[in-house]
């Protein structure tokens, strides 16, 4: 669904509550080798909340940003599943929200790595 209404909103902030706090369980067990968040956190203060908890568990961090424009966001976007697919709408308002990792001016985004789209080898979709 989308993120239109104060309820779906609500779920919304509360699902990515959940999230962080099982990413902080794991890495409170001291034993976690690798976590992958799996989010387009596209505000900067989104991935902001990973970075303090890296620092508060001494490990890593490592942005990934998939580098895609939005003409083939929405082209593989109508490849998905009638039920996966997200409203156009949504995928234009995200793309004037996104704020890029930007080193330069904030430090802690330093690991940051882009991918084009044209190095994705997918599943045919």
């Amino acid at each position: 669904g989308t993120v239109e209404n104060g309820a779906e909103l609500w779920a919304w902030k509360r699902a990515r509550g959940v999230a962080e706090k099982e990413v902080e369980a794991l890495l409170a067990q001291g034993d976690v080798t690798l976590i992958i968040v799996d989010d387009n956190l596209y505000y900067r203060s989104m991935r902001y909340t990973f970075c303090q908890l890296a620092r508060q568990y001494r490990v890593g961090l490592l942005t990934v940003v998939l580098d895609c424009n939005v003409p083939l966001a929405l082209q593989r976007n109508r490849q998905r599943d009638e039920a996966e697919r997200v409203p156009d709408k949504i995928i234009h308002r995200m793309s004037t929200r996104l704020e890029l990792p930007d080193p330069s001016s904030h430090p802690w985004e330093r690991h940051s790595m882009f991918i084009a789209p044209d190095s994705i080898r997918g599943q045919g979709r």
